[in-house]
């Protein structure tokens, strides 16, 4: 996995090999010495210099061996290879009459990166495999720099997010600038072996358990339920002198139990009646939400990688990666949703149908479920606790927080489901030469909309009354919990989203080593989507506040690029240019700020009162420039 803080015109998949071989006795060049990369079909030919050049490598550490006749064979272990960088790997080869045993040597990884111009961060599969984290997310948050997904200060919606080339994001909320602002995470797969089955298991399992620290909000001594519960002052009142001055300043005032009695008697409604006991008696079955988390966290990521049964050798070595990962992360209290829950199944099968030609083919089916963190219907869902816990933060001026925490349906449950198929076809015409075709669907299904209904039946009795379940389930209307006054129905459950987002894209790369100095790459590349987007924030009994956004767009995107790497002993140069061509499609509204489309009463027909004009076509040219000066084998500036 490799990760970007700079957006290269190429997203490369693949790394370079160079070198010169030398004899090692007189240091002269040996032209026609024989270069293989183990267990792939690359390899090269030392040049009238010496100098050899194999583009197209995967990542991941090899052993390559140069041999000559007439030279011993050298062997090289542990050899990294890593994307869109270049490892130089020299081999000085003994006369055949010195030593007539294969020599192997371990390959010492550089200090630092020569040709890296940009932040990057590139972390194999041993690195990930030592670490006690089996999540993506997991290995991008332990990276200097980074806070969870946030990278230079954007979050994951301005992050791209890529999958052997092929880009996952939701284009409803897409950067403006090639998909990428903050960074890019670029996960590139292993291939399943031509000649043998591999099969891996990774898990994590977290124990039910307190994800915060001090009282939950249900105990008797927390800033919600104390106030109401404290016999020194739930009876007569926060007020009455029991509590001194910081203590009362720490919760929230209350007029007491015998107050709230003494209203209920006194007003003309007989149906409310409570004794002081029986009000803090609804006031806890009012906040009777359990906050403990009785169920565990776990990761499971499972792989089988090989051969194709019984036609893999008819059909171009077929080989197959097969995944499949499932987590739950219990939320720190209980929402509409216990947990977030995502699970996704992923398939390759790769062929090397002729000589240098591999085609490749890959599918993925997935699915997140959770509480939605948005209530206006956009695309979120809570993970963390820091997420949860701050939207409910009194000191963040977070309204109705009580009822964020003790209510059910506050936030709707919500599920995204994705879907993902992608080819590619890559053709190396020589050692130092080579181009892929790509083409790739990507797909995001939306449904967001309120749980189960309140039962507003008699549920319980208290006192002469009866009573519903509130504040459970989902309710629209007024209603207010005794006591505290919690909202218990009002903007419950507001986000609603049904939207359908699917991507098309192609693209052509070409690159080309032309000398010992410059690297060429060039390429072009179009994305079509179908916006299917209907969302919205809808309270039945406000309905002045409701808004609604619908739309169905095909926005057309194409670029074409050209860039050279230029090595020389004390400088690496990467110079770029790129031409991106953009139009959203549909129409967008003309309007002034004083137009009355703006008023609460047209909220929901808003857009069909505003004149529209077609989306202008945006074409921009961007240089790309990034240098790096090495200085000595331990520092360099860039």
């Amino acid at each position: 996995m490799t990760f970007l803080l700079f957006s290269y015109p190429i997203l490369a998949q693949t790394g370079k090999l160079t070198g010169v071989i030398k004899d090692q006795k007189t240091g002269e060049t040996l032209i026609g010495a024989t270069i293989i990369v183990e267990g792939t079909k690359l390899g090269a030919k030392s040049d009238n210099e010496g100098y050899y050049a194999i583009l197209n490598v995967p990542p991941g550490k090899y052993t390559v061996k140069a041999s000559m006749i007439g030279y011993g064979t050298k062997a090289v272990t542990e050899v990294d290879v890593n994307i869109n960088q270049t490892t130089t790997l020299d081999f000085t080869l003994a006369d055949e009459s010195i030593t007539t045993q294969e020599v192997v040597v371990v390959a010492t990884k550089p200090v630092i990166e020569k040709d890296v111009s940009s932040s990057v961060v590139n972390i194999s599969m041993e690195d990930v495999a030592a670490l006690p984290i089996v999540s993506v997310a997991g290995v991008i948050g332990l990276q200097a720099g980074v806070q969870g997904l946030t990278i230079r200060g954007g979050g994951s919606d301005q992050t791209a997010f890529m999958i052997n080339g092929i880009t996952f994001r939701d284009e409803r909320d897409n950067t403006s600038y090639t998909g990428i602002r903050s960074g890019l995470v670029n996960v590139v797969t292993t291939e399943g072996k031509r000649d043998k089955y591999n099969v891996v298991f990774l898990g994590r399992y977290r124990p039910a358990g307190m994800k915060n620290f001090g009282d939950m909000p249900n105990d008797p001594n927390s800033y919600y339920i104390r106030p109401y519960l404290d016999p020194a002052v739930a009876f007569t009142g926060t007020k009455n002198g029991a509590w001194d001055l910081y203590t009362q300043a720490q919760y929230q005032e209350f007029r007491g139990w015998d107050k709230v009695s003494q209203e209920l008697l006194s007003d003309d409604d007989p149906t409310n009646d409570l004794t002081p006991e029986a009000a803090q008696q609804l006031f806890l079955w009012q906040h009777r939400k359990p906050m403990g988390i009785t169920q565990p966290d776990y990761d499971m990521d499972f792989s089988v990688s090989g051969p194709v049964p019984v036609v893999s050798s008819m059909l171009g070595d077929l080989r197959f990666l097969a995944s499949y990962r499932t987590s739950r992360d219990m939320y720190v209290i209980p929402l509409a949703t216990n947990a977030y829950q995502d699970w996704s199944t992923h398939v390759k099968v790769t062929s090397d149908i002729a000589q240098g030609m591999k085609f490749t083919i890959e599918g993925l089916l997935g699915k997140q479920t959770g509480t939605s963190s948005s209530r206006s219907g956009g695309p979120g869902i809570f993970r963390s606790a820091y997420s949860i816990l701050s939207e409910m933060d009194i000191r963040s001026g977070a309204s109705y927080s009580d009822a964020r925490v003790f209510a059910t349906d506050y936030w709707a449950p919500t599920k995204v489901d994705r879907k993902m198929l992608g080819a590619k076809f890559v053709h190396v015409l020589s050692p130092t030469t080579f181009y892929e075709i790509q083409l790739n669907v990507v797909g995001s299904e939306y449904s967001t909309n309120p749980g189960s209904p309140r039962n507003t039946g008699q549920v319980v009795k208290i006192g002469n009354n009866y009573y519903d379940e509130s504040p459970y389930g989902y309710f629209s209307g007024f209603s207010s919990g005794i006591g505290s006054s919690m909202n218990m129905g009002l903007g419950y459950s507001n986000g609603r989203d049904t939207s359908k987002v699917y991507t098309w894209s192609s693209r052509f790369d070409y690159s080309s080593q032309l000398n010992k100095i410059m690297q060429i790459k060039a390429g072009v590349e179009f994305i079509y989507t179908d916006n299917n987007v209907n969302y919205a924030l809808i309270e039945p009994s406000l309905p002045t506040s409701n808004s609604r956004s619908v739309w169905q767009t095909y926005p057309v995107r194409g670029a074409v690029y050209g860039q050279t790497k230029l090595e020389f002993e004390g400088m690496i140069a990467n110079i770029g240019l790129r031409l991106d061509y953009s139009h959203a499609g549909g129409e967008w509204f003309l309007y002034d700020p004083y137009n009355k489309a703006f008023s609460g009463a047209y909220s929901l027909q808003i857009d069909q009162l505003l004149p529209k004009e077609p989306t202008e076509k945006v074409i921009t040219l961007s240089p790309r420039l990034g240098v790096a000066f090495p200085i000595t084998v331990n520092s360099k500036l860039f």
